[in-house]
């Protein structure tokens, strides 16, 4: 709970492929259907993620990210 007494849902993911649109979409409807709180995904083949590609895969809710690029990909 956080100190709100409000529970909160994290969900944690290696995602692979997040370059393609059919991979965002089942993010999309994955993290649609989960509702959860706080993201963290992993994309190792993704060189740096544009806001404007998180917004192909993220709910309105989850449009603050942040994003570490990959290294060496």
């Amino acid at each position: 709970m956080n100190q709100n007494g409000r529970v909160f849902q994290l969900l944690s993911w290696n995602v692979r492929g997040l370059g393609d649109t059919d991979k965002c979409d089942v993010v999309r409807d994955t993290l649609t259907t989960a509702k959860p709180t706080v993201v963290c995904l992993q994309e190792t083949k993704l060189s740096s993620t544009s806001a404007a590609k998180a917004r192909s895969f993220l709910l309105p809710s989850l449009r603050d990210f942040l994003c570490v690029d990959a290294g060496g990909s």
